[in-house]
């Protein structure tokens, strides 16, 4: 009898421990999925502000048809589509 219960007391020991390591591992992936997260919140943000700063400057550097020899930007006053746009990823302009 006092074999079965040291023998119960040790693999109780036993499981105790691989869930106590077990449960470290968790908390560890916890916490990194947290940093992630949080990089993650803050990524979109900065995409967020980015996005609307180039909003602004497309709504600024519109074109602009009043000219009678050809279109302009409305805020530069360059042949349309002026620099700005072109950088912001906006039509090439005719070069023919």
């Amino acid at each position: 009898m006092a074999d079965d219960t040291a023998h119960l007391i040790t693999s109780l020991q036993k499981g105790y421990l691989e869930a106590t390591a077990e449960l470290a591992v968790a908390e560890a992936e916890l916490e990194r999925l947290r940093v992630v997260e949080t990089a993650s919140i803050g990524a979109h943000a900065l995409l967020a502000d980015a996005e609307a700063a180039i909003a602004r400057v497309r709504e600024i550097h519109g074109r602009d048809d009043s000219n009678p020899h050809g279109p302009w930007c409305g805020t530069c006053t360059n042949v349309w589509p002026c620099a700005t746009w072109r950088a912001l990823g906006g039509e090439e302009p005719d070069r023919g």
